[in-house]
């Protein structure tokens, strides 16, 4: 059980690869008006990204995910955890690294740290264990701490939030992930 799903992540990888979509304009939120009318209202509101896109502290994040090309595939996803940095986590980072991976050129090394922010499938809170690893979409592993109740993620992150929601879960941690050098 060390590394969960990393068949499944390594299919994630390769669907995100493979969609990838460089014109990609969402309105409001990263479904728009269609994924509202398949899955009705109630739906919509609490999906992972449509919560995100939504969330006045995940605008850092909003941002990273349209400079990443990554809100048209993540529309049509199968049920994934989402670690999603709050705005603090970004105004953590160096000011010149964030602006770099901002910019034009960098969309691949910005995509790859969303996706190490993502695995595939549900992981409720009492399923996170101390020790744990789990197999990110962007085919590396983040590592998990828990003492006490509480979540740390990579020694660095820690949860700060958690929101269930009806495709997956959303831990709000207040560091960006970067993941290692391959």
């Amino acid at each position: 059980m060390k590394h969960l799903g990393i068949i499944a992540v390594a299919g994630f990888a390769l669907f995100f690869f493979s969609c990838k979509s460089k014109d990609v304009k969402p309105k409001n939120s990263p479904a728009g008006s269609a994924n509202t009318e398949a899955s009705g209202k109630e739906a919509v509101k609490n999906d992972v990204l449509i919560h995100i896109f939504d969330s006045k502290d995940h605008s850092s994040l909003v941002a990273a995910i349209k400079q990443a090309q990554l809100s048209e595939p993540l529309q049509n996803f199968v049920p994934f955890t989402f670690f999603a940095p709050n705005n603090a986590a970004f105004e953590k980072m160096p000011k010149a690294l964030l602006d770099t991976l901002m910019s034009q050129g960098h969309e691949d090394k910005l995509a790859n740290i969303v996706q190490y922010h993502m695995t595939v499938g549900v992981f409720k809170e009492g399923m996170l264990q101390d020790g744990q690893t789990l197999g990110q979409a962007n085919n590396q592993d983040i590592h998990i701490a828990k003492k006490d109740g509480k979540i740390r993620i990579n020694d660095k992150a820690n949860v700060v939030g958690v929101i269930p929601v009806t495709n997956g879960m959303i831990y709000i941690i207040d560091a960006v992930l970067i993941p290692p050098m391959q």
